[in-house]
């Protein structure tokens, strides 16, 4: 499961349309340079590269967290 701080990093990734440098998306999160989030999403592969990307299994797991969401 996805903490909320994970999920935000996904969806900011998600809107932007793009990769997105650690610190670019720092500022858009408002998360540490750096942060063991990223790292954390890297080593699940939900994120690639530097700049990060959002992988197939990233938006997989952005849609499953949304489709919770309604559900509730």
């Amino acid at each position: 499961m996805l903490s909320r701080t994970q999920r935000m990093v996904l969806r900011t990734l998600d809107e932007a349309g793009e990769p997105l440098f650690n610190g670019t998306l720092s500022a858009r999160t408002g998360l540490r340079f750096n942060s063991e989030v990223f790292h954390s999403l890297v080593s699940r592969g939900l994120i690639k590269g530097h700049p990060y990307e959002l992988t197939g299994a990233g938006r997989a797991a952005l849609s499953d967290t949304s489709q919770l969401g309604k559900s509730q």
